[in-house]
């Protein structure tokens, strides 16, 4: 798509725009079939009333359909992709391009605490069109299929607060509520989730590192909010081990710490040099693992809020060189920059944020599915590592 001339069809007079032709409205009519064809629909979209109208939100419903969305913060442009055919559209604009062909839409895009929404008369169009040409596809529930548990970390508690906003917003009581909306949207999927705390309690590094560890679970996922004294800082960010911690030196402080959680293989009479050997090559794996889950998790939040995205970081933090799974901490926002700090007081925005970590963990394991890695069966290789 060619994204310099949408810039001009959307600047221009509305009087220019032409209405969607017929073979358009069958290509929109495939784009929707692509999607619904790998996931058909799993339920209701969320919807919103903004002034009136009636809007979708746009990654529950992209989701939904498998239909792939990303979002340019410099120019607000919407790309929605399936197969050979892409939708894209912007933010407060009614042209709208489908496969090079415009439309005008009664309601432009928009944004509604900090979610991306379109106007539910489009997403009842596609719907429609949808509807004429496969009314025989069953819907289906796309959930996980290799990940069975994740352990969550609520940063901070009890005695240490984390960061500060103002209004006497703490880091400490968003993170507890964010891991408690995250766990429920994985419960509802299949997934069994532990919560290293489940209330405002304080608990040591290490100990959220044996918790994360005694939880036997497949995927270990630390959550935290920022803070600058610059103010106008604002994003969010996903974090893995750094390339800097070495592996051996892992396997090292893991020897000490405690048996290799290698089920069905009994390393009571292995020598330090076997046990240290067999760490090694378990930090090595989920160091590759957990780059690939940060990457899937940033992808995914990038594209459902409009929200500032700063990537995937690296960095040396104790929750992340000490855990026997692949993890990652995430740093949803800026509790120090103004207008994060009051999306981060909206309850129905910490919901969309959680929802976006789940769907990237979901795309993580559809990744697992469809590509295992060195063609290592995750499941298999979960089960073989407790």
């Amino acid at each position: 798509m060619d994204h310099l001339n949408f810039m001009r069809l959307k600047n221009a007079q509305r009087d220019d725009c032409v209405f969607l032709p017929r073979a358009a409205c069958v290509a929109l009519a495939l784009f929707a079939f692509a999607g619904c064809a790998t996931a058909p629909r799993t339920g209701a979209v969320p919807r919103v009333t903004i002034n009136g109208t009636t809007y979708a939100l746009l990654a529950p419903f992209c989701e939904s359909r498998s239909i792939k969305h990303a979002y340019d913060q410099l120019t607000r442009t919407i790309t929605l992709s399936s197969g050979a055919h892409q939708v894209v559209m912007a933010v407060a604009e009614s042209t709208v391009l489908v496969d090079g062909s415009t439309q005008r839409l009664r309601h432009a895009p928009d944004i509604y605490n900090g979610s991306l929404v379109i106007p539910d008369t489009f997403r009842q169009q596609m719907e429609s069109l949808l509807g004429n040409i496969a009314p025989h596809v069953a819907a289906v529930v796309a959930g996980f299929q290799k990940i069975k548990r994740i352990s969550i970390d609520a940063g901070h508690g009890g005695r240490d607060p984390g960061a500060l906003g103002k209004r006497g917003l703490r880091e400490k009581d968003l993170t507890l509520d964010l891991a408690k909306r995250l766990a429920a949207v994985l419960e509802r999927q299949g997934i069994k989730t532990t919560l290293v705390r489940s209330s405002d309690s304080y608990i040591s590094l290490d100990d959220r590192v044996r918790i994360a560890n005694d939880a036997q679970a497949d995927l270990f996922v630390s959550i935290h909010v920022n803070a600058s004294r610059n103010r106008s800082v604002s994003g969010f960010e996903v974090y893995h081990i750094s390339n800097k911690v070495s592996d051996t030196d892992r396997a090292m402080t893991s020897l000490r710490a405690g048996p290799l959680p290698v089920g069905g293989v009994s390393f009571a009479d292995a020598s330090s040099d076997v046990k240290a050997t067999v760490w090694d090559l378990i930090h090595t794996y989920n160091r590759g693992e957990s780059t690939e889950l940060a990457r899937a998790i940033c992808r995914n939040i990038g594209c459902s809020l409009a929200a500032r995205e700063k990537g995937v970081k690296t960095a040396n933090f104790c929750v992340l060189r000490g855990t026997a799974i692949p993890g990652v901490l995430v740093e949803v926002g800026y509790i120090s920059n103004p207008r994060e700090s009051r999306l981060l007081e909206d309850g129905s925005y910490r919901q969309s944020l959680a929802e976006g970590i789940a769907r990237g963990l979901r795309d993580y394991d559809r990744s697992l599915v469809a590509a295992p890695r060195d063609g290592q069966d995750q499941a298999q290789y979960s089960k073989s590592m407790r």
